[in-house]
């Protein structure tokens, strides 16, 4: 017969399971969103300015956002110690935000998406020069590996060539810089603070913007480009959701069934499918974000490991 303990012990593993497990759910939701979102965008901006979706993809994502994360005190949203980091952070998310859409629009989605999983591997690269961290060989070995994954998907002077992957690598750069900020700015302000600029500074920086781009579109433009911003702010909620309910080590590996989704849904919408060295070179930047994503979570481990005993010995 089981003591009171072993019961309270599986009884609290059943749970920490559960939560993983709607931990694991909630990111391959939040990647499937992303997808619907990126596939809302290339539809509509075929026909209609990329600015003025982007405009109203804001609009609607603050909404949502306002909506799920509004405190009680709602200037408290506002106050961060870090304001002007805020801005530069949001300002460089509306500007990778814009030139993805736009470089879309060129390219299969899929291909896109696989190029831009080379973002992870950026930020351990620049964490080096902007947040003083120490990277290991075997780090900077998956770094050079992803780096040559992205390099087949791209095929730099071959005939299947397009300029507009190079907007991806763009896009992923600053994304990088943009995770790197929001580093920074995780030890400064809350998550519902720095969400609310995201949406707020991309609302008033596209709002300059949009009546330069402005033209007479029917409602279900409107419509969609309304739902694209629902769908992001979404896409964040729950992604917000997965890293509370389980370890990032367990959960961000599914981020990239995104890649996936984006194909699956650029196939039946647009009739768009990867060929195999996109799927090769995907793979080959897969394999080494999940490398580095391992490292990282076995190096966090070693330092608490440290910790305790030297806590146990001091």
């Amino acid at each position: 017969m089981r003591s009171h303990g072993e019961m309270s012990a599986i009884s609290s593993e059943t749970v920490d399971q559960r939560a993983t497990l709607r931990g694991i759910m909630a990111i391959c939701l939040t990647a499937s969103l992303f997808s619907i979102g990126d596939v809302m965008a290339k539809y509509v901006t075929q026909d209609y300015p990329v600015l003025l979706a982007v405009w109203v993809r804001y609009c609607a994502q603050m909404i949502v956002m306002s909506m799920l994360f509004m405190p009680r005190r709602p200037l408290d949203l506002v106050k961060s110690k870090r304001p002007w980091l805020q801005i530069a952070r949001s300002g460089t998310n509306v500007v990778s935000t814009c030139v993805f859409i736009y470089a879309i629009g060129f390219l299969p989605i899929a291909e896109a998406t696989a190029i831009g999983f080379v973002s992870p591997l950026m930020v351990v690269a620049l964490s080096v020069p902007l947040l003083g961290e120490v990277v290991g060989v075997r780090r900077w070995t998956a770094v050079g590996v992803g780096f040559a994954g992205a390099l087949v998907m791209i095929r730099p002077g071959f005939d299947a060539f397009n300029w507009a992957t190079l907007l991806i690598v763009f896009t992923a750069f600053v994304y990088a810089m943009f995770q790197i900020s929001t580093r920074i700015l995780s030890a400064y302000d809350k998550p519902n603070v720095t969400l609310f600029y995201t949406s707020a500074v991309g609302v008033v920086m596209m709002s300059m913007v949009a009546p330069f781009v402005w033209v007479a579109m029917p409602l279900w433009a409107w419509g969609l480009m309304a739902a694209q911003g629902v769908v992001g702010g979404l896409a964040h909620y729950f992604l917000i959701k997965a890293y509370t309910l389980a370890p990032v080590s367990i959960v961000a590996p599914f981020n990239y069934t995104q890649i996936v989704t984006s194909a699956a849904l650029g196939f039946f919408v647009f009739g768009a499918f990867p060929d195999t060295l996109t799927w090769v070179g995907a793979g080959i930047v897969i394999g080494s974000g999940l490398y580095v994503i391992y490292r990282e979570t076995h190096l966090i481990r070693s330092g608490v490991a440290a910790e305790r005993r030297a806590a146990k010995t001091g």
